[in-house]
């Protein structure tokens, strides 16, 4: 309040402006070829699906025809719409591995339900994973794929935050086979242009037959593409 001092000794806490040149950086960031792979890989994705809502409504009047599969209308719903219930329950198990993962590696930190009620991250999963245990065992016959979905979402991330270090591993041993195989080729290449060079220089240029020639351009290409 206006004219009233702090106590004595009482620490005073001045605010602290924090500026950031964060999103000015993301902004300036190049147009790389990663940007144009996840384009593409989307756009694929957006097309195929919508390829198969044409195909399955372009097909449904046929198969209700009896000389078909004599598909009811009812029938005929069900199948335009299973595509999306695929989705919905895929996505959901996925969020499941999400959820696992992130408290096992924070499991006290606090989140807010619907904004007001803070609860730890290790009991609001605690309870998500428990309610589908007992809803899988309470399920009738038919209902419970979103619940084995959920639970096996929950299980890789259980088995990612376990054993994640394994898959790294492999993924590890993969580049490092690839690193390999690519030095082999570069070794291989070298020599082959050894060889090369050496008729050229016994023989002349007019000595080399359709392969070498054709290996010589390749390794141009290679030497001009990697100077740009």
């Amino acid at each position: 309040m206006p004219g009233c001092q702090a106590p004595r000794g009482a620490a005073i806490v001045q605010p602290v402006h924090i500026r950031s040149d964060i999103p000015a950086r993301l902004d300036r960031l190049p147009w790389t070829s990663w940007h144009w792979r996840i384009v593409v890989a989307l756009g694929v994705a957006w097309v195929l699906d919508g390829l198969e809502v044409t195909i399955v409504g372009s097909l449904g009047g046929v198969l209700e025809r009896a000389d078909t599969l004599a598909l009811t209308a009812t029938q005929i719903g069900w199948a335009g719409s299973l595509y999306v219930g695929g989705a919905v329950i895929g996505a959901s198990g996925a969020v499941f591995t999400v959820m696992v993962v992130y408290a096992l590696n924070w499991p006290h930190r606090q989140i807010l339900i619907w904004g007001l009620l803070p609860v730890p991250v290790w009991g609001f999963v605690a309870f998500s994973v428990l309610g589908n245990v007992l809803g899988l065992i309470g399920a009738g016959e038919g209902s419970a794929t979103s619940f084995l979905a959920h639970l096996g979402g929950a299980a890789f991330g259980w088995l990612w935050f376990r054993k994640g270090d394994v898959l790294q591993r492999v993924a590890q041993r993969r580049r490092q086979a690839a690193a390999g195989r690519a030095l082999a080729a570069s070794d291989l290449d070298r020599r082959e242009m050894d060889r090369i060079l050496a008729k050229i220089q016994a023989s002349g240029l007019s000595s080399l037959d359709g392969h070498e020639r054709a290996f010589l351009e390749r390794r141009s290409r290679q030497l001009r593409d990697q100077g740009r």
